[in-house]
């Protein structure tokens, strides 16, 4: 083969625009599937923050609902049966948020067994002073 020095050229600079079309459709590939990647783990990451959001939100509310319990348990305050329903019903409503997240109802967890039992101790006690 005998090439001039503008066919040397030519195919020299075809080769280099191949390569760098090839090179460039790899890499363009390579972004779209981390951007695929990290969209799935920012999904994922927003979960887990839901469902740790819940779970924070049912632990800071059961000392308050414990102190309550508490009171109208050992101090036969009435009061107290208030706050523990309204303890009781924000623990439920975590509890609730953290059940459809996870999709278990929650409503079939031994946890709202005791805050449903609580809730009828407490309608039953309002029933009886008047104040249902």
């Amino acid at each position: 083969m005998n090439w001039t020095i503008r066919t040397r050229l030519y195919a020299g600079c075809g080769l280099l625009v191949l390569v760098a079309t090839i090179a460039c459709f790899i890499g363009w590939r390579q972004a779209v599937q981390s951007q695929h990647n990290l969209g799935a783990l920012v999904a994922v990451t927003d979960h887990n923050n839901t469902l740790l959001a819940a779970t924070q939100g049912a632990l800071r509310e059961l000392p308050a609902a414990r102190r309550a319990e508490h009171e109208f348990i050992f101090e036969k305050k009435a009061s107290s049966a208030d706050a523990v329903a309204s303890s009781l019903k924000e623990i439920r409503r975590h509890l609730d948020t953290l059940g459809k997240e996870t999709e278990i109802r929650a409503i079939d967890g031994p946890h709202t067994a005791a805050v449903t039992a609580a809730e009828a101790l407490h309608s039953h006690i309002r029933h009886h002073r008047g104040t249902a």
